[in-house]
């Protein structure tokens, strides 16, 4: 916190000559990151919920990060579990307290069950939209590295964030 202080007063002392840079965050580090954090298994209603393997989906020009998910499904006895795909995206939003990103307005794009018909899947929905939309909010995608003095800057003046060529570019600036 001292550092992000002390460089933002340095930064009001010089008279304000830095006024923009870019942190260029890979998508191969926000990979990595989330394959920490994996797997995420909730309960809700005696249905148990398994996501794991995260493929970070990055498209360019968009506001929003995509995850692609094995998705396991245990209900109660006597159905038998089921296995799939899903993918989730969401859009990004910074917590400055944090240091961190995290995503806002999940939504479950797409869900396939093994041997099951889209009217099947769709039974199985609503459980795993509440898991993905529940775990993901709280799950930091990427934490900014206060050790680096432009990621520490990053925590004060941060003014956008955009996916561009398979990753975040990560933009700052004085004033807004």
């Amino acid at each position: 916190m001292s550092t992000g202080l002390g460089l933002w007063a340095l930064l009001v002392l010089s008279g304000c000559s830095y006024t923009h840079t870019v942190i260029r965050i890979d998508g191969s580090e926000i990979q990595q990151r989330l394959d920490e954090r994996f797997p995420i298994q909730k309960k809700r209603l005696m249905i148990e919920t398994r996501l794991e393997n995260p493929v970070v989906l990055l498209e360019p020009g968009s506001d929003r990060i995509g995850l692609q998910l094995d998705v396991s499904i245990t209900p109660p006895q006597p159905l038998k579990p089921l296995t799939g795909r899903g993918s989730v995206s969401g859009k990004l939003s910074y917590k400055r307290i944090d240091g961190a990103f995290f995503f806002t307005e999940p939504r479950l794009e797409t869900l396939t069950l093994d041997g099951k018909t889209p009217d099947e899947v769709d039974r199985w929905r609503e459980p795993v939209e509440w898991v993905t939309g529940k775990a993901l909010e709280i799950l930091p995608v990427y934490r900014l590295d206060r050790d680096d003095l432009k990621q520490a800057a990053a925590s004060i003046v941060l003014q956008d964030v955009r996916v561009e060529d398979g990753g975040l570019n990560v933009e700052l600036g004085i004033g807004g």
